[in-house]
């Protein structure tokens, strides 16, 4: 099937982001990183909300975002170094 691209929703500044796109990048995940701090991203992340119904988006506090339906299962609040583990397994499963 090979790689299955994964869109992530990121804010500039949130270590948590930082780090999840480090250790994607480091086991070679396929994804695609848009910061929402730039207005463009915003409003694409709106139409998607509105447009995507398969692939729920998920928004933590730190205003990370997930677009797969795979993450449907994370709760807010729980983001943390447990989380981005658990995001990283999954995204590998997924990109392989």
């Amino acid at each position: 099937m090979g790689n299955v691209p994964v869109m992530i929703f990121v804010r500039g500044g949130c270590p948590f982001c930082s780090k999840l796109m480090e250790e994607l990048q480091r086991r070679g995940c396929d994804f695609c990183a848009l910061n929402i701090d730039n207005r463009a991203n915003i409003d694409y992340l709106a139409r998607l909300n509105l447009l995507v119904k398969a692939a729920p988006l998920v928004q933590t506090p730190n205003d990370f975002y997930v677009l797969h339906d795979l993450f449907l299962d994370y709760s807010p609040g729980s983001f943390n170094e447990a989380l981005i583990d658990r995001i990283v397994q999954d995204m590998t499963c997924i990109c392989n």
